[in-house]
């Protein structure tokens, strides 16, 4: 079993996008998806897709929704691993294989090759794995399920932002090993702001200013900071 879980809101033309990647895969995928209140039309997409999908009727935020979902998979489904790409990336059709051939607790691919962000001309050829490089990107990471049960999930104190670089941190303390292959993969980038309506957007951002600060109070400091990279020393 090879499932991916796409967490969605709005944005359904790229989540199309992203479903037909895992289509493409030169491995059987089996997709899922958990939608945030979307009201574009993505769940009854989904539903004529065939692709079942957890629903709520307001955008609960990424941490939220990525623990139900991960739950889900790995609970109800029994997985072993899951791929979690958003709903605005695309992938080249070994993505998936080459991560889990990877064999880490936890993996990625990277969205910047030779000085330069991944470009959809960029996913053509089958790169190798190496560099192998800590720190994961977030945006298409594989999960194996120990590391998730060891790790407790996403923490919804910070709902949408700051809550990957907690699990950093998490991860490390704990001697789970988060890594990062050298892989490309698309990723179209804050797609949920970038699209948003007016009131949307400002309470979005308004939420990562509330998320940074649950980060600062844990941690004291700000992720990507001198401070932030000593804990990981």
């Amino acid at each position: 079993m090879n499932p991916a879980l796409v967490l969605t809101h709005d944005n359904l033309d790229l989540t199309k996008a992203c479903v037909e990647s895992l289509r493409r895969q030169d491995i059987p995928v089996e997709i899922y998806m958990v939608d945030n209140g979307s009201s574009d039309g993505t769940p009854q997409w989904a539903d004529g897709e065939k692709i079942e999908c957890m629903r709520f009727e307001k955008n609960t935020g990424f941490s939220h929704g990525m623990n139900m979902g991960l739950d889900w998979i790995f609970r109800a489904l029994n997985a072993s691993w899951c791929l979690c790409p958003n709903s605005d990336t695309v992938l080249p059709p070994w993505y998936y294989r080459l991560l889990l051939e990877a064999n880490f607790p936890v993996v990625s691919g990277v969205q910047h090759i030779n000085g330069h962000r991944v470009t959809l001309e960029d996913l053509e050829l089958e790169p190798p794995i190496e560099p192998v490089r800590p720190h994961p990107d977030f945006s298409a990471l594989l999960w194996r399920r120990e590391a998730w049960e060891a790790l407790g999930g996403f923490d919804e104190s910070m709902v949408n932002y700051a809550s990957d670089c907690d699990m950093h941190i998490r991860a490390h303390r704990a001697d789970i090993a988060m890594n990062h292959i050298h892989v490309p993969f698309y990723h179209y980038g804050s797609a949920t702001i970038r699209n948003a309506e007016f009131f949307e957007g400002r309470r979005i951002s308004e939420q990562a200013v509330k998320d940074g600060a649950a980060f600062r109070k844990k941690y004291g400091c700000d992720p990507g900071t001198p401070e932030y990279n000593k804990l990981f020393e």
